[in-house]
């Protein structure tokens, strides 16, 4: 279903203001897409919370990509096949639909690797839980991939994800995908060779195993956690705390700043919990509400 706000205020204005390709007064009413601006969050099931405590994979490391990712590579076109009949004198081809493919089975991660290796680590500890590249067995329970798997959820968006409103967060969406069914494919070990001389900085770029998925509920679903509490406040921690710190403040404090920030400038926000507010606004009477992260962990289905 199309957004009701694009067809209307945008297309119609468009028709009304460019012909032929002018540009017209088109850039006063919407800007051109900019790439740069995306964000991931990963989904996980109970048994692979299990897997996180079996295999010693530290807690917050799923998080902690979420954060830090450099570049996502590997989203596919999805085209669509034709097939062709001919006949008459001269054989012309006619085509039709016939099949279609979207083609990704596997997305490339790139992180920035810090000292003492702790994303090579937590990454080693993964690949070797599905498979100990001495003895080729596992150390998993034999009973579907949503032991050693995750789904993580794709967004890209404008520049305007920044709003401290909710809707201007949500419409500012470009793209989601989610992908189920994903593990890490190799440990990657070139970076530390030598070259006498080379000092540079390293990076890891992580090959995922995964399958694809688009469409309509994808996209509801990044909006609202984009429009989220929990979204805004990671980005007001990480734009503040630079600050906070070279002036002695600790990222609680900052946490409490940001929903306040939240507080003064929206009538209709949901806190993550009281624990957050500052007391004035305890005092005020908020309510206590919960954010329900998505539920992911039917692994055996694909996403509609």
């Amino acid at each position: 279903m199309a957004d009701p706000q694009v067809s209307a205020s945008v297309f119609s204005q468009i028709n009304k203001s460019v012909f032929n390709t002018g540009v017209g007064e088109v850039k006063k009413i919407v800007d051109p897409y900019i790439g740069g601006y995306s964000f991931i969050k990963f989904y996980v099931s109970d048994e692979f919370n299990r897997t996180i405590d079996l295999i010693g994979l530290d807690a917050e490391f799923l998080e902690s990509l979420e954060r830090t990712f450099k570049e996502v590579s590997g989203m596919p076109d999805i085209e669509l096949g034709t097939t062709s009949i001919s006949g008459g004198f001269t054989q012309n081809e006619h085509l039709y639909p016939s099949e279609i493919s979207k083609n990704m089975t596997e997305v490339n991660l790139k992180f920035q690797e810090l000292s003492g290796s702790p994303y090579t680590k937590e990454f080693e500890k993964w690949v070797r839980a599905i498979r100990n590249p001495e003895t080729g067995l596992s150390v998993l329970p034999n009973r579907g991939m949503k032991h050693y798997t995750v789904s993580m959820l794709y967004m890209a968006t404008s520049a305007s994800i920044g709003s401290y409103d909710e809707g201007v967060r949500k419409q500012s969406l470009e793209f989601a995908s989610l992908l189920t069914c994903m593990f890490p494919k190799k440990i990657s070990y070139s970076k530390y060779d030598f070259s006498s001389g080379d000092h540079s900085t390293q990076e890891i770029e992580q090959s995922f195993a995964c399958n694809f998925h688009t469409g309509e509920k994808i996209r509801t679903i990044a909006k609202e956690y984009l429009g989220s509490v929990e979204f805004y406040n990671k980005i007001q921690i990480a734009s503040n705390n630079i600050y906070d710190f070279m002036g002695g403040g600790d990222s609680d404090t900052t946490l409490k700043n940001a929903t306040l920030d939240i507080y003064e400038k929206t009538a209709n926000v949901v806190y993550a919990s009281t624990d957050t507010l500052p007391a004035n606004i305890k005092e005020a009477g908020v309510t206590d509400a919960i954010y329900e992260p998505l539920d992911l962990t039917d692994y055996s289905k694909p996403a509609t």
